[in-house]
């Protein structure tokens, strides 16, 4: 499956210029792939490929054509196959065009704050094994987080990384009560995310996933022979990428080596 995915255009794509077009075709091919995978593999089993998308508040912010083109992804011809699983705080529900908005595709159902034990689990079971939790940093941790998985979470992380700085493997109230201080200051200053904000923030979502996922991978246009496969003006742009970056390095390999000859140079 790898090698034939490596030829979608999520990866091939020079940074900037993956569109929804593009989008849609990757999908459209993922599913082909593992369609063929199921028929050989998994015979009998019809494809179901889910969505998972994490704070979708932000969607409000964007354009409405990007909504739009959000909800014709589900309007495509392998729509039979898709479905998705979308999760946020507070999404917006204002709309001001005639064509009906993606959110309308979707069922609404109100997630209500974790139980007591679901806030335990959720806190004990990761960690099972590795580290262990005084009950009075559990306590602490219930009082203040109101059973928000997200609260929960970062209660959490925090307090295991207070733990391990001081070599220790159990978290106990101190710990927490770290954490806890931790979060206040940040929440106040509202600390944003560690990401470059400057010209992110002016990048479409789909070249902002592409990117993330370039980096991730480690994939970049100039790694893939699938290339081959894309139009010239693409595969043309990639040259041009490569070129530069190799003159690039040239010209910073001469700049050290010249600065080496010259300190050599001196008494």
């Amino acid at each position: 499956i790898i090698p034939k995915l490596l030829e979608l255009r999520y990866y091939t794509k020079i940074e900037n210029s993956y569109s929804d077009r593009d989008f849609n075709r990757d999908l459209n091919r993922i599913s082909t792939v593992l369609e063929a995978y199921g028929v050989e593999h998994e015979p009998g089993k019809h494809l179901r490929l889910i969505l998972l998308i994490d704070e979708m508040d932000v969607m409000g912010s964007y354009d409405r054509l990007v909504q739009q083109q959000l909800r014709r992804i589900f309007m495509r011809e392998f729509a039979a196959t898709l479905g998705a699983v979308v999760a946020g705080i507070q999404i917006s529900k204002e709309w001001d065009r005639v064509e009906s908005p993606w959110f309308n595709l979707f069922n609404e159902i109100a997630l209500t704050p974790f139980t007591r034990e679901q806030a335990i689990e959720l806190l004990v079971e990761p960690v099972r094994g590795y580290y262990q939790y005084d009950l009075a940093a559990i306590e602490f941790i219930i009082d203040h987080a109101h059973g928000r998985p997200y609260k929960l979470q970062q209660y959490g992380l925090e307090a295991v990384n207070h733990m391990l700085a001081r070599q220790r493997r159990r978290i106990a109230l101190m710990d927490v009560e770290a954490a806890h201080r931790r979060l206040e200051v940040a929440e106040r200053a509202g600390r944003p995310s560690g990401r470059n904000k400057g010209n992110y923030r002016n990048r479409t979502m789909l070249n902002r996933l592409q990117g993330v996922m370039q980096d991730v991978v480690g994939i970049r246009p100039q790694d893939v022979g699938a290339l081959d496969t894309q139009p010239d003006e693409v595969r043309d742009l990639a040259d041009e990428t490569t070129k530069q970056s190799a003159e690039t390095s040239a010209k910073q390999s001469r700049q050290g080596n010249a600065k080496a000859d010259s300190t050599q140079d001196k008494p």
